[in-house]
């Protein structure tokens, strides 16, 4: 009896300390679930636990600027390997820089071989209109030695009509005859050897020459031809038929046989007007084809 008491006490406290466990084990397991709720370390997804520690799975801003450079430090390391590779080739027919150059400087060089042909033109003009000045008054000159000088009868009357021919200043032209008299070995200054001097050939001629190479007009053609020959002498070939550097070289070579020639006047009267006429013709033809060049 004693012994079944026992066993049934014995029963009674494993009910009891039953009892006491289980509810300490279901507060217990609440308290772990709330626990883990209000610390918001998970999250219900697809029915399944995500850890959502910001530590590990926040993306982080700094890191999204970086990816996003790399990503276009990639796109542009892209492209460059295109390019090099030639898969993006230049617009086809934009000229290229060295075309451009290459234009630019023929352009260029056209401007600067026109602007030498218009200044050697330009030149050739003035020298040949100041020489056939000279020469119209030679052959006045000329022609007053032959056919009215034995008219007058001293210098001052004789003066007085050569410079109405020629066109000269009487006080040029008595300067000039001093210096020829002087050249000569007679002393300046007499009358009557002044009128000898214009009563003869020679001597009315080479006063033109006299009076026109005092004044600077002769060595200023000089120096228009000089101008002209070093002009002529930088065009090319290349672009002979923009400039007509043919014609020029035509142009230049007589208008300098036509000033070697006022220089020193050769032959007879009967030809001097032929002379001066074949000059000014050829001068005047020149002239005219150049024009269409530089004039129009």
């Amino acid at each position: 009896m004693k012994r079944c008491l026992s066993v049934f006490l014995t029963i009674a406290l494993i009910f009891m300390f039953a009892a006491c466990t289980n509810p300490k084990n279901q507060q217990e397991g609440t308290t772990t679930s709330s626990d883990v709720s209000e610390v918001g370390s998970y999250e219900q997804t697809g029915g399944s636990a995500i850890n959502k520690n910001t530590n590990t799975q926040k993306p982080n801003a700094n890191n999204n600027n970086n990816n996003s450079v790399n990503a276009n430090n990639n796109n542009a390391n892209n492209v460059n390997a295109n390019n090099t590779a030639g898969q993006n080739p230049p617009a086809q027919g934009k000229p290229s820089s060295s075309g451009q150059q290459s234009n630019s400087s023929n352009s260029k060089e056209k401007d600067k071989q026109f602007s030498a042909g218009n200044s050697a033109f330009i030149d050739i003009n003035q020298a040949s209109q100041a020489t056939s000045q000279i020469a119209k008054a030679i052959y006045q000159a000329w022609y007053f030695a032959i056919y009215e000088a034995k008219d007058y009868g001293d210098y001052y009357e004789t003066l007085t009509h050569y410079c109405r021919r020629t066109g000269l200043d009487s006080a040029e032209v008595t300067d000039a005859v001093d210096t020829i008299l002087s050249d000569l070995g007679y002393e300046p200054g007499n009358n009557d050897d002044r009128y000898m001097i214009l009563q003869i050939k020679s001597g009315a001629v080479d006063v033109v020459i006299g009076v026109y190479t005092a004044n600077g007009w002769l060595d200023e053609i000089g120096d228009l031809l000089e101008s002209a020959q070093k002009n002529i002498s930088t065009l090319s070939k290349e672009y002979a038929e923009y400039t007509d550097r043919e014609t020029l070289r035509l142009y230049y070579s007589e208008a300098w046989a036509y000033y070697n020639f006022v220089l020193s006047p050769t032959g007879s009267f009967s030809t001097l007007e032929n002379t001066i006429n074949t000059y000014e013709n050829n001068l005047r033809k020149y002239n005219n084809q150049l024009a269409f060049t530089y004039l129009f």
